[in-house]
């Protein structure tokens, strides 16, 4: 597991268990501190080490996907919770040419989400970027399903935003998590996860929340 840095606390009442060792984890398991393995690190920024495997900045979605494949890694987020863009959009990412919506019976060519990248970002259109995003997502999804806990819900009835501009979907571009017990989370872990965002959430469901959510969506008889 990578250690986590915290730049601006060190062992609080907030991170039970957290050591300001300044010494990263790795996937053998070997730890200098002492404590186990699969322990959570958080501290300050003082004392680390002066190299490792990978330095990941920022302990979102993104950046703790590339801390798995590090050796020798150091997560440093200024927040007190982990997750960033991802965790605040309930976990659905867009994902273009996905295998959970290949399997669904959505397929379609690469040229047709490129174009609508075109379209939609206009002036910002970073072709570089856009191809690893086109060529890549889907090995994401599928390393996701394949090595993780982390599993996922096809959206296949879900559209584009900008539905009028060449290249948009009708459906199978994004995908979200299935709902997954915080029970099953360590209690040591529970305070690093960020909360839901109040604009997207729901008497605390998540617009993720499934059924129990959905139930309150349509209209309703008065």
């Amino acid at each position: 597991m990578p250690r986590w840095v915290d730049p601006g606390l060190g062992p609080t009442a907030d991170h039970p268990g957290s050591q300001a060792t300044g010494l990263p984890a790795d996937h053998s398991g070997n730890q200098a501190s002492g404590l186990p393995p699969d322990r959570p690190r958080s501290g300050s920024a003082a004392g680390l080490p002066a190299a490792c495997d990978l330095l990941v900045i920022g302990g979102g979605a993104a950046g703790l996907t590339a801390a798995y494949h590090g050796l020798s890694v150091i997560v440093a987020e200024k927040a007190a919770v982990l997750g960033g863009a991802t965790a605040w959009s309930g976990g659905w990412m867009w994902a273009p040419l996905n295998p959970l919506s290949q399997a669904d019976g959505i397929v379609e060519d690469i040229d047709a989400p490129r174009t609508y990248l075109k379209y939609a970002l206009g002036a910002n259109y970073d072709e570089p970027r856009v191809e690893a995003l086109l060529q890549n997502s889907r090995h994401m999804v599928a390393f996701f399903e394949k090595h993780t806990s982390l599993q996922f819900v096809s959206g296949s009835w879900i559209a584009d935003i900008q539905g009028d501009l060449p290249g948009a979907g009708t459906g199978g571009r994004s995908v979200g998590p299935k709902p997954f017990s915080a029970r099953k989370l360590r209690k040591d872990l529970r305070p690093l996860v960020r909360g839901q965002l109040y604009e997207t959430s729901f008497l605390g469901m998540g617009i993720m929340a499934g059924p129990d959510l959905q139930a309150f969506l349509p209209p309703q008889p008065r």
